[in-house]
């Protein structure tokens, strides 16, 4: 609908790649996955109210930019502005391919003077600051190196004949400085692991010298290197590290 009102985080992005980019309202509309009217009706309340250059949008946060394009709210707007449901998008976040824009996307649909995205993010912040229990966990140096594969497959396409493939992708952090290793192989059977554990020593030791231990996740195999002792995996599902969740 020409009327749908975007995210001021979407609007910021129309006026950014209208302005500076240069591009087409039906090639913005694609990006932020809205209508061509949207994105026009959106052009014209900018230009009305002088933003007609991207240099002037860009100092604008988007508390600012909402103002300038809808004037202030009232008090009685902002007091029925609706609170984000911290527990939904916390179960939300869980499932795969689920992002915080995508959340509060959903979120503007049911509430349509709620929260920016910014201010959307804060809350959801704030709030799990008072609902997370962690364990930290201090690395040293050298000491460890958490491997898994990942639950997502990647694909590959063959560029002659346009056939894609599904492939693992496998990945290494070293715990004291997060320095990360990944690659993909076409499964996760044992000569595969063995491959990819030698190509492991030979990029991360030029980086360090070899680490201890080497941590597989819970149910998966792994060939500790030349030099390293291999640790049991996680139990009951509970990741072994955070590192390897970023």
């Amino acid at each position: 609908m020409a009327n749908e009102r975007v995210s001021m985080r979407n609007a910021k992005e129309v006026l950014r790649q209208k302005f500076e980019l240069g591009r087409s309202h039906r090639e913005i509309a694609m990006s932020i996955n809205r209508s061509a009217g949207t994105v026009g009706s959106l052009l014209a309340r900018a230009r009305a109210v002088g933003l007609v250059e991207w240099e002037a949008v860009s100092v604008l946060d988007e508390e600012a930019l909402d103002k300038k394009l809808y004037g202030h709210r009232t008090a009685t707007e902002g007091a029925e502005r609706a609170e984000p449901d911290c527990e939904w998008i916390m179960r939300e976040r869980c499932k795969p391919g689920v992002t915080m824009s995508l959340l509060h996307h959903e979120y503007l649909q049911k509430h349509s003077c709620g929260y920016q995205y910014t201010a959307f993010c804060s809350r959801y912040r704030t709030w799990r600051k008072s609902h997370d229990v962690t364990m930290r966990q201090h690395h040293v140096a050298g000491d460890k190196m958490f491997v898994d594969y990942s639950g997502n497959r990647l694909r590959v396409v063959d560029p002659e004949t346009g056939e894609a493939k599904e492939v693992e992708l496998f990945v290494a952090v070293l715990g004291a400085s997060n320095l990360t290793y990944a690659e993909a192989t076409w499964s996760q059977k044992g000569r595969f692991v063995v491959l990819l554990h030698v190509g492991l020593d030979l990029r991360l030791g030029s980086y360090q010298r070899p680490t201890r231990f080497v941590i597989p996740d819970g149910g998966h195999l792994a060939r500790a290197s030349q030099n390293a002792a291999l640790l049991g995996g996680r139990v009951c599902g509970a990741p072994n590290s955070a590192e390897l969740h970023l």
